[in-house]
């Protein structure tokens, strides 16, 4: 004789159960998940948080001592000691340094702004044979630059005119040099 607990036939239904409940959380999920990637990338989507750049036209934090009003234009040049592509620029730098003096009347003001302690900073400017009017020691997040290098022309109102970063191709070194009237050294 065969006896019939009646077990069986529930724990079926719990299992069944279970399933359903499992199938309707996956498929929840699923559209969840499709429902975030469509609303990043739909065009009416708000951006990410870009780090903050000065804009042409802005007018430009204080940066210590420098007065923007005593040239008619001014380079600033922000850059760190330890930066990979500040030192890839170095190159670059003598080259503006460079072009320069060999046009006194340009009426371009190089300064650098760093992070780094300025005696620290002029020293390795010196050794790397680059020759600018100032140097100014600014704290992290003083200046709308999120990276280095960065180049901010600056005119005599202390307005931003131009602005280049990262590490510059040729093409955009030769724009720097010409927007600022200094003939490319041969």
């Amino acid at each position: 004789m065969t006896q019939n607990s009646g077990t069986g036939s529930s724990g079926r239904g719990v299992a069944a159960g279970l399933q359903v409940i499992s199938n309707v959380a996956v498929i929840a999920l699923c559209v969840l998940v499709g429902w975030l990637a469509l609303s990043r990338l739909s065009p009416g989507a708000a951006p990410a948080a870009a780090a903050p750049i000065y804009q042409v036209g802005e007018t430009m934090d204080p940066v210590g001592d420098v007065d923007f009003a005593a040239a008619p234009a001014t380079l600033l040049i922000v850059i760190r000691e330890d930066c990979r592509f500040c030192q890839d620029s170095i190159p670059f730098y003598r080259q503006l340094s460079d072009a320069r003096i060999k046009q006194p009347g340009s009426g371009v003001r190089l300064v650098v702004a760093s992070t780094d302690v300025s005696e620290s900073l002029a020293s390795f400017l010196k050794s790397k044979e680059i020759r600018v009017d100032h140097i100014s020691n600014v704290q992290a997040g003083d200046l709308k630059v999120p990276g280095t290098p960065a180049l901010l022309l600056i005119d005599r109102s202390g307005k931003v005119a131009k602005v280049w970063r990262g590490r510059l191709a040729e093409r955009q070194q030769k724009e720097v040099l010409l927007t600022l009237g200094l003939v490319p050294a041969e």
